[in-house]
């Protein structure tokens, strides 16, 4: 992410936790700029001070346990004036719910007994958009079927030859990727529509997740 968008992005933090980000802008971990600017965007409109955080401005700003991980990791080095003491005690209960049943608790249900679908193995850049997509205003089934999709492109990334970033160039190799068959590995390829919609869910977390415009249309080109 270049200066210009991270600042924008980062607009609504206090000027002297942004001024700290940009100055170790290039060493941040992926998804850092966009996590932290949601966390103040929940502490804003909660009306919470930064010394204080609520458990709900941590919850709604992670979609899963390592993207909270990476909040209370940046935080810690980049904004000591953030109070930690919910996200640490949230983080605690996902390692006590994992210890008891072996899965992770889905803090992006909208309903109560409602089906999700959760997230597996996504790149921290791509867990940075899933609390846009939870709280898009399409249908639970909708969200589902993106989701599902998703964990399908995860599960690729390993064997793709360029980084998880969403733009042109991963829509690309992924789809050059899907279209391929390799005997050897006993890989099938999909139809040039299948490769469609696995990108298409990726638009759809981008676009609802505020993904710069020129990486959502980089993808849509593809």
């Amino acid at each position: 992410m270049n200066a210009e968008i991270a600042c924008a992005r980062l607009a609504s933090v206090p000027k002297e936790i942004r001024d700290q980000m940009m100055r170790h802008r290039r060493e941040l971990p992926a998804g850092a700029v966009t996590v932290v600017a949601r966390f103040f965007k929940a502490m804003t409109e909660r009306g919470e001070h930064i010394s204080a955080p609520s458990q709900q401005s941590f919850l709604g700003s992670c979609g899963s346990e390592s993207t909270l991980g990476l909040l209370l990791r940046v935080l810690g080095q980049h904004a000591t004036s953030v109070g930690l003491a919910e996200g640490r005690a949230l983080r605690q209960a996902y390692y006590a719910k994992r210890s008891c049943s072996g899965t992770e608790p889905s803090p992006g249900r909208r309903g109560q007994g409602a089906s999700v679908t959760e997230a597996r193995n996504w790149p921290p850049e791509w867990e940075a958009f899933l609390p846009g997509l939870r709280g898009a205003a399409i249908r639970d089934s909708s969200i589902n079927r993106h989701v599902a999709s998703i964990n399908r492109c995860a599960a690729l990334v390993p064997d793709l030859p360029c980084p998880p970033g969403l733009g042109w160039l991963f829509a690309w190799e992924l789809a050059k990727w899907l279209q391929t068959q390799d005997t050897l590995e006993d890989r099938k390829a999909v139809s040039a529509r299948t490769a469609a919609s696995y990108i298409g869910a990726l638009v759809s977390l981008g676009l609802h997740g505020n993904l710069e415009a020129d990486a959502l249309d980089g993808m849509r080109s593809v």
